[in-house]
């Protein structure tokens, strides 16, 4: 009789581990096809670009992390996500440096209460990054948060570039950050980092680089159109900047998350062609499209605080391919029903 329910434990165990599989591959076909997310949008030499929710992009930052020999060096806005603290703790039992560093929110997560972890201080700002540096090599950046329920959910984006010259940049913000360390405010404009013959970035550092005013810059310049998906839109500097757009030609087409909307969102008051997402998944993006070239990513909601408040970054980026599948994502979004 003992052996019989052993036998039918067993076998329930076994139907219990192809079910949970089955619904993986269901959820994963769903996020993909149904929904028309994109798999893999742009590769290149040196440079990727990818969008979740999708399990290829998420296997796809897990295997470039995997892949480090040296140093993981992390700033994240949150850290809840078993597979990338299981690698973090694997990379580091193997030799790797790992050294992260995440937004004080996430002390509740007691898995993550490691020697190589550092919380940011509590306060009126947030750690709002989400980027990691490897091997003083390759960069990971963009909207991508790696929490559990967000990751499988809301719609996101990282760039994965390979260049020494970004990697020294963002290792320099880094190291900032995890030493808690002081920084002058430094204005300036900064240069493209060539990544390959198509390929050009600039990475901006808030709030100690002028992210916003970089921002308006390019919005300034633009000639023919600008496209955005965000999950806040308040800043005023940046709003001014499209309404002017606007009245001399330039074509807009946005996409708010509902989910952060607020009184401050002026957006509707002032600029047509510019809604409120109907998406069933939260868009927590914060791209711009500027022209056929122009694309920015990173971290920073064009708010204030993440202009001016909170540790975030950007990278711009200059390549028309880009350029065009983020405007093929922004289309997307926006018309979907």
């Amino acid at each position: 009789m003992k052996t019989k329910r052993k036998i039918d434990i067993s076998i329930g165990f076994v139907i219990l581990v192809i079910i949970l599989m089955f619904g993986l591959l269901i959820l994963n076909i769903y996020q993909e096809e149904v929904l028309g997310l994109p798999k893999e949008n742009y590769v290149s030499d040196n440079f990727e670009l990818y969008f979740a929710p999708s399990q290829n992009s998420i296997d796809r930052f897990l295997e470039v992390i995997g892949d480090s020999e040296k140093e993981i060096h992390c700033s994240l806005r949150s850290l809840n996500f078993p597979p990338l603290e299981e690698l973090f703790v694997d990379k580091e039992s193997e030799g790797v440096k790992v050294r992260i560093y995440v937004d004080s929110d996430y002390k509740g997560n007691k898995r993550i209460y490691l020697p190589f972890v550092r919380f940011a201080p509590e306060g009126y700002s947030m750690m709002h990054n989400n980027y990691c540096i490897l091997d003083d090599e390759i960069v990971i950046t963009g909207s991508t948060i790696f929490n559990q329920n967000t990751i499988e959910y809301a719609l996101h984006d990282f760039v994965i570039v390979d260049n020494e010259k970004l990697a020294k940049e963002y290792n320099s913000d880094f190291w900032r950050l995890y030493n808690n360390q002081s920084v002058e405010k430094n204005f300036e404009e900064k240069d493209f980092i060539e990544v390959n013959d198509e390929t050009k970035v600039i990475p901006y550092f808030c709030p100690h680089e002028d992210c916003e005013g970089a921002i308006v810059e390019l919005i300034e310049n633009s000639k023919k159109s600008i496209g955005f998906a965000v999950y806040s839109f308040t800043n005023e500097k940046i709003i001014g900047a499209i309404k002017d757009a606007q009245a001399r030609g330039v074509k807009i087409k946005g996409v708010i998350e509902k989910q952060g909307i607020t009184n401050a969102s002026i957006i509707y008051e002032k600029i047509e062609n510019v809604k409120e997402d109907e998406f069933n998944r939260r868009v927590h993006t914060k791209i711009f499209v500027i022209d056929d070239e122009i694309s920015i990513s990173g971290a920073m909601n064009p708010t204030y605080k993440g202009a001016h408040v909170n540790d975030e970054n950007i990278i711009i980026i200059s390549n028309k391919k880009v350029n065009e599948v983020y405007r093929g994502y922004i289309d997307y979004v926006y018309n979907y029903q």
